[in-house]
């Protein structure tokens, strides 16, 4: 959800650029770390500009960028893949829907989340998880 907005209409538009801005950002901020950059697949369709398909076409072929299969929900995948790596995942969700089956979610510094700045900056902070109890009716809800 790093380059994806909703705009006033509704209408679902992604940015590659934003999400390339982004990734340089975090190589900046964790240099050590083994980024992964995961999208759901109707990214490539919500792109704008033809030069950004050509462009993202190039990165997921040459397997810089991992494209969920069409029909699975993109975030069971990546968080699948973040759990038996154990690595972290930056995202604005809270995963409510998914802490049952990826308890991880609640482990402190295993979200990150971010702020895209006005000046074009990134601004990463690990989430501080809920101190709620799960809801019993969606822990039974699988």
């Amino acid at each position: 959800n790093v380059a994806t907005r909703t705009m006033s209409d509704l209408k679902r538009v992604a940015s590659l650029t934003d999400l390339l801005n982004c990734l340089a950002a975090l190589q900046i901020e964790y240099p050590n770390a083994d980024i992964e950059v995961f999208v759901d697949s109707s990214f490539r369709h919500d792109l704008l500009s033809r030069a950004e398909k050509m462009q993202y076409e190039e990165l997921a072929i040459t397997r810089k960028i991992t494209e969920g299969a069409p029909g699975v929900v993109g975030d069971k995948i990546f968080l699948k893949h973040a759990s038996r790596r154990q690595g972290r995942v930056v995202s604005k969700d809270n995963f409510r829907r998914e802490r049952a089956e990826f308890p991880f979610v609640e482990e402190d510094g295993r979200v990150i989340t971010w702020t895209h700045m006005a000046d074009n900056s990134w601004v990463f902070e690990p989430r501080i998880p809920s101190q709620r109890p799960f809801p019993k009716s969606l822990r039974n809800s699988r």
